[in-house]
């Protein structure tokens, strides 16, 4: 799943790609997973492997790329510096009944239950770029093979089962309501189902767009590594704003390192429509105040859009953490996100973060072409 394919639904990072395998664990009981691989490039920025109930969809655990141990006499380029040349791992996932006699004995070990009907398994890799290929970081994808938890015998290549990962994104495109044009751009966190990705979160706006308006948006972003030495130590690995259409499509990505922030430490955003009136005009001064581009085209994407902001591998303990948020709409009784629920100020973003939360308005396009104009008036005011 090439996160630069146009044709991708489930609001792809541009600057990702996704696999996905799945194993009926029901005809294969006892049986564990062991995937054999080379590290990625150090010119990707992460990568993880993450393990879902394929019927519930939710989460199971997860393995990171910085917490994978090589195996002996290899290194991992995302923790050692200046790794040069293959480099080594397996990852093994188990039933949570496999004897500890065998499960000891295994490096890098995600367990599963073992009443999982379907086991889904997502690996993600993101790039410095959304110019990228559909590869896993130059080198060859992972191994996959069967094994038997009961001695460790590998048992040959393990066969794939359907999974629902489409069937689920497609069913919600369809019922994505006529988004509602807002003059505010509150930005919600999404509850953890749905294949959600474990060190992960992103909070999320929806409204419409015309010729005649802009959104603008703005935050304090967190601070990103520039390499290897840093990683741990930044508040997040990587983050992003996406754009996309109510088909799932991502028409916009703008990656960490490419967006541009103003002398008062915020980042800026405006979405402009491409027909809007004195649109170079508009630009031009917009990108003159360093304010970050989105142009959009209504005749191709329609005027309903939805904007992400990723936070990606968070570190422990950090204060603007998007996780912090109580995500909206809760789930009800029934695990299903319930939108009847009104949204609580502790809610939102801008309220929960400050103004390390993004916000933003709807506002006139010819506003930014006001002398008076500045980037502070991008938020919602203050009450």
């Amino acid at each position: 799943m090439a996160g630069n394919d146009p044709d991708e639904i489930t609001w792809p990072d541009l600057s990702e790609n996704y696999w996905e395998y799945t194993l009926d664990v029901s005809e294969h009981p006892n049986a564990g997973l062991r995937f054999k691989g080379q590290f990625p490039n150090v010119n990707t920025r992460f990568f993880n492997i993450t393990l879902y109930d394929d019927n519930k969809t939710t989460r199971l655990g997860s393995m990171e790329d910085f917490n994978i141990t090589p195996n002996d006499g290899n290194q991992n380029p995302f923790v050692t510096e200046n790794v040069s040349g293959k480099q080594y791992f397996e990852v093994n996932a188990v039933p949570d009944n496999t004897p500890s006699s065998v499960k000891n004995g295994l490096k890098n070990v995600l367990e599963f239950p073992a009443a999982t009907g379907r086991l889904c398994i997502l690996l993600r890799i993101y790039f410095n770029s959304t110019d990228h290929e559909a590869d896993f970081g130059g080198v060859d994808m992972p191994e996959i093979m069967l094994f038997d938890t009961s001695t460790g015998e590998e048992l040959g290549k393990a066969p794939r089962a359907e999974s629902q990962y489409y069937e689920k994104f497609s069913a919600i495109a369809k019922m994505i309501p006529l988004l509602k044009s807002q003059k505010a751009l509150v930005f919600t966190l999404a509850p953890n189902v749905l294949y959600s990705n474990g060190p992960t979160g992103y909070v999320s706006s929806a409204n419409r767009i015309r010729p005649d308006s802009v959104l603008l948006f703005r935050f304090i972003p967190p601070v990103h590594p520039e390499g290897i030495a840093d990683s741990r130590s930044a508040d997040v690995r990587y983050w992003s704003i996406c754009v996309g259409d109510t088909a799932t499509y991502t028409v916009a990505t703008l990656a960490d390192r490419t967006i541009e922030k103003s002398d008062d430490g915020y980042a800026n955003f405006m979405i402009i429509e491409k027909t809007t009136p004195d649109f170079a005009q508009i630009v031009a001064k917009a990108k003159g105040m360093k304010i970050n581009i989105v142009e959009w085209d209504n005749k191709k994407s329609g005027a309903g859009l939805m904007i992400f902001y990723r936070q990606m591998y968070i570190r422990d303990g950090f204060e603007y953490s998007v996780q912090t948020i109580p995500a909206y709409p809760p789930l009800n009784d029934l695990g299903i996100p319930d939108a009847s629920v009104p949204i609580k100020p502790e809610n939102m973003a801008h309220i929960r973060l400050g103004e390390h939360g993004p916000c933003g308005l709807k506002l006139p396009a010819a506003v930014v072409l006001s002398p008076d104009f500045e980037c502070q008036h991008m938020r919602i005011p203050s009450r």
